[in-house]
């Protein structure tokens, strides 16, 4: 896997809309299946790269608010090789980081076009069939922007992942999250795995 292009490129937007009819399967495990996405609710101070399976590391793009130097400890904790790991750092600071993890520029957690721009160009990086994508604590981009505006971007992202054929877990803090935005999280994807 190589986290190592610069260059920016957008995707078209593609997909399959979910029928306003599907309703995401409730399980206590994350579908390892490619393609699939899933939507997982956490404690407070949670990641949901506690929650991923092994496979998941081996090629793995995760989006978080946390510091690289934090992501980083926290793959290392879990014992997986780091440098398989890419990470967009959704964080209204600039970031300084010189270490094995691939990273963007940050990205403020208002700027959801530059989040979406940096995701489309990360997930060249993503082998299709075989990388997952982990969307870690959504309800920072809920402090910043309105919740609808936010889940149109989500709804943007995990369409793209099951098109790349790219397995996706959203991870939340449910009390930080009012239940409808849940639900509507929930929508989004396949599958619900409450902690």
């Amino acid at each position: 896997m190589s986290f190592g292009s610069r260059s920016m490129l957008l995707a078209p937007e593609v997909g399959r809309e979910r029928a306003g009819t599907d309703v995401p399967e409730d399980t206590a495990t994350l579908p390892e299946e490619s393609g699939r996405q899933a939507l997982v609710t956490l404690p407070s101070m949670s990641t949901g790269l506690t929650e991923l399976p092994e496979r998941g590391f081996e090629n793995l793009l995760v989006v978080s608010p946390w510091a690289p130097d934090r992501v980083e400890s926290a793959l290392r904790d879990r014992g997986v090789p780091v440098g398989n790991c890419g990470l967009i750092p959704v964080n209204g600071s600039p970031v300084r980081y010189d270490g094995p993890l691939w990273t963007t520029e940050a990205v403020s957690p208002a700027d959801l076009t530059g989040l979406s721009m940096r995701y489309c160009e990360a997930m060249r990086h993503v082998e299709p069939g075989e990388g997952w994508v982990l969307i870690d604590n959504v309800q920072v981009l809920l402090m910043y922007v309105d919740a609808d505006r936010a889940v149109r971007l989500l709804d943007r992202l995990t369409r793209q992942a099951r098109e790349r054929d790219v397995t996706g877990v959203v991870a939340v803090d449910r009390s930080a999250v009012e239940t409808r935005t849940l639900a509507t999280l929930g929508q989004l994807v396949g599958t619900v795995v409450e902690r």
